[in-house]
């Protein structure tokens, strides 16, 4: 699936970016009403704590799915999903965490746009970006059709 075009600033994150796509796909209005909301949740809250791309992909996830209609349960089942793909293929959700045992980052707080991982985050035409945000869409289609808002 091709995702949206965006521009990439000296403000996007790897929160805001996933959440920028999933609420562009999904033509979410007023996106930098909830894009702001993300401002500070790169590089794990800035302590290595959790990353900021599941951050993102939750905010997209619970604004797309309760604008739709969604419950709480059915919200926190797809996040909980998105997590769990996230845990597995990076053995954390943790940034710090991921950085220094997967990428030999010793803080979370160095300059992360350097590093490989948050660097191809950074960078919307990834395969690594590609394939989170599809599974994040993947994983709120049952929802949506449900709603029939697909």
């Amino acid at each position: 699936m091709d995702l949206p075009v965006i521009t990439i600033t000296e403000d996007t994150n790897c929160a805001s970016l996933i959440a920028e796509l999933l609420l562009e796909h999904y033509k979410i209005k007023e996106k930098s009403k909830y894009l702001s909301l993300l401002t500070g949740f790169g590089q794990g809250l800035k302590e290595g704590t959790l990353c900021g791309a599941v951050s993102g992909a939750y905010l997209a996830i619970s604004t797309v799915l309760s604008g739709h209609g969604a419950t709480k349960i059915e919200i926190e089942e797809v996040q909980t999903s998105f997590k769990s793909y996230f845990k597995n293929k990076y053995d954390s959700v943790n940034c710090g965490d991921i950085l220094s045992e997967a990428f030999g980052r010793t803080e979370a707080g160095d300059d992360v746009r350097q590093s490989r991982f948050c660097g191809t985050l950074l960078d919307s035409s990834t395969n690594e970006v590609i394939e989170l945000v599809n599974l994040a869409i993947s994983a709120m289609n049952p929802i949506m059709a449900r709603y029939h808002q697909l």
